[in-house]
């Protein structure tokens, strides 16, 4: 993953699977720095190739055009945690057995996605409740009763406290019951937080 803003180009990649390019605002030289990027991911054939954008409003056509999906973030927090969940989801190992072309399945479902994040400290019981307020309160909670697609990726952490797997069928019906009919959800469950936390980032896709 690339921050536009004061990483290199890489010297070198071609072929690869995935390419992550995160935006922090509208400068011009961001905008310059995406558009020499078009010619040059056109020319290394990476499969995919995703922008995390932070902004309030809609995407400048250019950023559209340079990219397959376009996931636009309301903080800067958000910004890093919408990276960190894309990679970690497309590169850890899932309870659910999902993989990168899962995880591009609901990514690549239009141009424009928007994500959000949540994550407290774990006590038996709170996973359900925590996705009950992320689809309240979440600052995409008019996105995802619209969504085509929902990318719902829990890490629940790795030994000790943890939510089991009834917790876990909590929270999902609880974004099953929030999306539109024909709408679909994955749900990337990972196990390797070691901080006592657990947490809910959501990709919404398909406007």
């Amino acid at each position: 993953s690339l921050n536009a803003a004061c990483d290199p180009i890489p010297a070198d990649i071609k072929g690869a699977d995935l390419l992550i390019f995160r935006f922090d605002g509208r400068s011009e030289d961001q905008l310059m720095f995406a558009g020499q990027m078009a010619g040059m991911v056109n020319s290394s054939k990476i499969r995919f190739v995703v922008a995390v954008y932070l902004t309030t409003d809609a995407p400048e056509p250019l950023i559209l055009q340079c990219f397959d999906t376009v996931i636009c973030v309301s903080s800067e927090i958000e910004a890093e945690q919408a990276v960190k969940t894309l990679s970690d989801a497309c590169t850890k190992k899932s309870l659910t057995c999902l993989d990168l072309m899962d995880i591009m399945w609901v990514i690549h479902c239009g141009k424009t996605g928007y994500f959000a994040y949540s994550e407290k400290d774990y006590q038996a019981g709170i996973l359900p409740e925590m996705a009950k307020e992320f689809i309240r309160k979440s600052s995409i909670k008019g996105k995802i009763a619209i969504a085509k697609r929902l990318l719902v990726c829990i890490n629940r952490g790795s030994g000790g406290e943890e939510p089991g797997f009834e917790e876990l069928n909590s929270a999902m019906d609880s974004f099953y019951g929030a999306i539109s009919e024909g709408a679909n959800i994955i749900f990337p469950i990972l196990s390797d937080r070691t901080d006592g936390k657990v947490s809910i980032g959501v990709i919404a896709t398909g406007f």
